[in-house]
């Protein structure tokens, strides 16, 4: 019997004998095995076919930000199994039997694509400012100013700060002299001794940018009793100490007596710089200034008694006070001086007349503006109204002695007559 030109059994095979169990056979007729028909099955060989399917899966997340690639393999393996069935009667017949076998092979890709969208990135920026605007200082003082430096766009850069401007005998620190905007440096200012009006120029630069803020500064002219100072050999004498106490802690304390020591510095140093030169070349002239002091401080100390009970109401107390001393300071500085010319006068048989009316009315006139200046807190009316109100109270000081002869001797020509 041959199968696929394959023998597989041959009738002639000496193991096959007569009267025992197996096959019995003649040629061109049929097989018998004891008298039962008997099948015998021979596997004749195995075919394996593969197949490959590939699957991509493409999942996007968000937009152009990220693809994913998913790729499944699967491999398929069939096994086909041929086998023949030989009958007694000869009939072959081929069954085919499939073992298949799937093998899923899967592969992930990822693919990342990162999609950066450009934004036009806005320059750096800043703005400079400094509080306050103006400043005003005597010599040796200290003040401080606030520099701020804030960011107007873009992303944040230091801003490096300097000061220029001012006298060399100025000094100007900054807490931080470079700022991260937004952010807030203190300069500090200590004036020099030259007195006068500057324009303090402070430079922020910083990320190609550049800044600038002007202050004005200005210095006074140092307020030191010079004269007294000269004549007593120190600025610690009590007798200065005195004179800057009483200025300082008590007239330079309101509105009117600032007004007022304004007029009196411009007056008093445009001379007495050359005065104490010569107090501090000539001893005698020296002792003189220092015995003409004396009366002024007791004048001054007099004066405050007087307005102490108004202390409550510094403006009037501080008008009392001008008064008393104006007219203590005519009737002892210049009442004398003013009695000498007017007994010249007499002596000379020329008359020399002093009416209290004309001297009382400038002074009525000086304390009216006074008061409207007080009012309309006008600096400008203030300076005039406390000048003209101190000389006129001088005057009427140094012409009391004369006017008051004058009255006697005027009621002794009535009695005589």
């Amino acid at each position: 019997v041959s199968i696929a030109g394959t023998t597989v059994i041959d009738v002639n095979d000496s193991r096959l004998e007569t009267d025992g169990v197996g096959l019995y056979t003649y040629y061109g007729s049929t097989a018998l095995f004891d008298n039962f028909w008997w099948t015998g099955e021979f596997e004749t060989g195995t075919t394996t076919v593969t197949s490959t399917t590939t699957k991509t899966t493409t999942v996007t997340a968000g937009t152009g930000a990220v693809t994913v690639t998913k790729t499944v393999t699967e491999t398929t393996t069939t096994n086909l199994t041929e086998t023949t069935t030989v009958y007694s009667t000869t009939t072959l017949a081929t069954t085919e039997t499939m073992n298949t076998t799937i093998t899923e092979t899967a592969t992930e890709t990822t693919t990342m694509t990162t999609t950066v969208t450009s934004t036009p990135t806005e320059k750096f920026d800043f703005s400079l400012s400094v509080s306050p605007s103006s400043i005003v200082l005597k010599p040796g003082e200290s003040a401080t100013a606030a520099v701020s430096v804030n960011l107007l766009s873009g992303e944040p850069e230091p801003v490096t700060l300097t000061a220029a401007g001012l006298p060399s005998d100025f000094s100007s620190v900054f807490s931080q002299s470079s700022v991260t905007p937004s952010g807030v440096s203190t300069l500090q200012l200590t004036a020099g001794k030259t007195p006068g009006t500057y324009t303090l120029i402070i430079q922020a630069q910083g990320g190609g940018k550049s800044k600038t803020a002007s202050v004005s500064v200005r210095v006074e002219q140092e307020s030191r009793c010079l004269i007294a100072t000269a004549a007593f050999g120190s600025e610690i004498a009590p007798q200065v100490q005195l004179l800057r106490s009483f200025r300082d802690g008590f007239v330079m304390q309101t509105f009117s007596g600032k007004q007022f020591m304004n007029v009196f510095n411009a007056f008093y140093y445009s001379w007495s710089p050359q005065v104490a030169a010569m107090e501090r070349q000539n001893p005698l002239l020296r002792n003189i200034v220092k015995t003409l002091i004396y009366p002024l401080l007791a004048s001054l100390e007099l004066s405050k008694e007087v307005a102490q009970p108004l202390s409550a109401t510094p403006e009037i107390a501080v008008l009392v006070t001008g008064l008393v001393t104006s007219v203590l300071i005519g009737l002892i500085y210049l009442a004398p001086l003013l009695a000498i010319i007017y007994l010249i006068l007499r002596l000379r048989r020329r008359g020399l007349t002093l009416n209290p009316l004309y001297l009382a009315l400038p002074l009525l006139a000086s304390l009216a503006l006074f008061l409207v200046a007080e009012v309309f807190s006008s600096a400008s009316m203030m300076m005039v109204a406390s000048a003209s109100t101190v000389l006129s109270a001088i005057m009427l000081g140094a012409a009391a002695p004369v006017m008051l002869y004058q009255t006697i001797e005027k009621r002794r020509s009535i009695t005589s007559s």
